[in-house]
């Protein structure tokens, strides 16, 4: 096909697609300098705001279906996001990552489990964590708990996260009755 022209702002190269495929186009080719790619702009990571709305448009989409691995998937997105909003921890430009990460799914809680807003995830699950609502951090998240944190991951889950879950499984099942596993988590 015939390839488009674009400023070199509103596009990225192909190491960083998984970073900011959502906002920006990608290059189809190679920067074979660095000077051409300091010119550009590309020699800093991508703004903060692209990496955000990144990672909500992929935890958003996420389903098992993806066909990426839990490695890939770190080492591509979410160990450079994480660690590039990390840096902003305690700057006044954080506000605007915590302001757009809210309340959406943007947390790995590990394979085949996929993304959950920060509010349903915590360090400790404990024994009775009901699945599929409420999740525990994997532990290859460990190096970001200050920005997990700061995004409004606790420490350990409350009786209202119980609750919260228990209403998922009444709207999610209906007047049927649970599963005996979900059954077993809504009791424990």
């Amino acid at each position: 096909g015939v390839g488009r022209v674009a400023a070199p702002d509103c596009v990225r190269p192909l190491a960083d697609a998984w970073l900011v495929s959502h906002c920006m186009g990608i290059l189809d080719g190679d920067v074979k300098t660095a000077e051409l790619a300091d010119a550009f702009g590309w020699a800093e990571p991508p703004r903060a705001a692209v990496v955000c709305a990144q990672l909500v448009r992929v935890g958003g989409q996420w389903t098992e279906e993806c066909a990426v691995t839990e490695e890939e998937l770190h080492d591509q997105l979410l160990r450079p996001a994480y660690s590039q909003l990390s840096e902003l921890l305690e700057t006044p430009a954080f506000a605007g990552v915590s302001t757009v990460m809210r309340g959406r799914p943007c947390v790995w809680a590990g394979e085949g489990r996929g993304f959950f807003a920060a509010e349903h995830v915590a360090f400790d699950g404990g024994d009775a964590l009901p699945l599929p609502y409420l999740c525990q951090v994997p532990a290859l998240l460990s190096p970001f708990t200050p920005l997990l944190t700061a995004l409004g991951v606790r420490d350990a889950f409350a009786s209202r996260d119980f609750l919260h879950a228990n209403v998922c499984f009444k709207r999610d099942h209906d007047d049927k009755p649970l599963p005996p596993p979900q059954l077993e988590a809504c009791v424990r």
